[in-house]
Formats: C-alpha cells, sequence, structure tokens
C-alpha cells in the first residue's frame, strides 16, 4: 500500500507540472478560464531530508514527505505523504503517515518570507498513530514557479498509552505559484518592489 501511495503521488506530481507548463506557453490548450486558474494554483512540497533532534540511530532520524494542495494568495492548504523513519523501531511500529496541512506566510521581505505551518495527521500501523505538527519555514523564491527553503519545528506522536515529541529541521523546495507581494500577514512587500525597481 505504501508504494502504490507513493507512485500515485509521484504520477500526480508530474502531471501537474506538465499541465502547468502548458498553461505557461499556450493559453489555447485550455480556453476554459476557470480551469486555467485552477491548474495554475495546484502546488507541490517535498521535503527530501529532515532529521529530527536527540540521541538515535541515522536511519532513525530522518524523516521525508512530499505535499499536494491548492494556493489560497498567501495559504497553502494540502496533503502530505511521508514517513517519520528509514525503518521501523525496536517495538516495529510503523512509520509511513499522512498528513493535512496548512501553511501560511507571515512575513516577505524581497524573494524570501516566514511560513507558519500548522499540520494533523495518522501513523500507518504505529501504537503512536496520531501525529501533531507546528513548524515555521524561510523560503527562498529564487525563480518564477520553484523555490526553496529550510523548515524548523515541533511533532507530537501520541497514542492510547504512549507518546513522543521531537523537534526537526529539514530542507525542502515548492513548486507552484509564487507568493504575492502585499497579502501577507504583516504587510512587509518593501524589499521587493525595491528589487523590482532595481532592475528596471
Amino acid at each position: 500500500m505504501n508504494r502504490a501511495l507513493t507512485v500515485f503521488f509521484l504520477m500526480l506530481f508530474f502531471t501537474i507540472v506538465k499541465a502547468q507548463n502548458i498553461v505557461d506557453t499556450s493559453k489555447t490548450v485550455l480556453p476554459q478560464k476557470v480551469k486555467q486558474k485552477f491548474i495554475n494554483t495546484i502546488y507541490v512540497r517535498a521535503l527530501p531530508l529532515c532529521v529530527f533532534t536527540g540521541a538515535n540511530y541515522l536511519k532513525d532520524k530522518i524523516s521525508q514527505n512530499i505535499e499536494l494542495g491548492k494556493s489560497f494568495g498567501i495559504m497553502d492548504v494540502g496533503v502530505a505523504l511521508g514517513r517519520n523513519a528509514l525503518r521501523r523501531d525496536t517495538a516495529h511500529n510503523g512509520t509511513t503517515y499522512m498528513e493535512a496541512k496548512v501553511s501560511m506566510e507571515i512575513a516577505q521581505y524581497g524573494i524570501f518570507s516566514n511560513e507558519m505551518v500548522v499540520g494533523a495527521g495518522y501513523v500507518f500501523d504505529s501504537k503512536n498513530f496520531l501525529m501533531l505538527e507546528l513548524s515555521y519555514t524561510i523560503y527562498g523564491q529564487f525563480w518564477k514557479r520553484l523555490g526553496m527553503g529550510i523548515t524548523t519545528g515541533f511533532y507530537d506522536f501520541s497514542g492510547n498509552t504512549t507518546d513522543n515529541s521531537r523537534n526537526t529541521f529539514g530542507l525542502f523546495c515548492r513548486y507552484g505559484l509564487s507568493r504575492p507581494d502585499a497579502n501577507t500577514l504583516l504587510n512587509l512587500p518593501r524589499g521587493r518592489r525595491l528589487m523590482q525597481a532595481h532592475h528596471r
């Protein structure tokens, strides 16, 4: 099941990227305005490397996921499929999880922005099945649709009788709409405007 879910997410990712490229290069391919907007608001986030703090073997500290969702201005709402370790623990608990996530931009200066991420998910075949996340990112929109960033945050795993809390540090990339200029919570668009004026 885990492999099937991973293959499904990867196929969906490449389909979205291909569709967005078609929209960008030829407006006649999708004449319906509503469909064109919907495809352009789909985003993909990949977290290839995230490390949990604390004493443990490296295989038990690395987390990875891929996230698909829709952008609503300063907010990304999506579903992530991932694993919280590269192998099962000594109690043979599962590592694969599915998580609903909301990422909201708090502040922006130039091509860089700061996000707050809140998530809740389920860890399959694990006694600590409930997964909660609160994290923050520093994200750079280095290309038109592609950006990279760092993330740090807090994860809580809990079950009926046990729980486990961890801090994380990681690297991620995002493919989708660039962030709007003046719609952040703290409303700090001056940096990007100065950069645009400098390049003119």
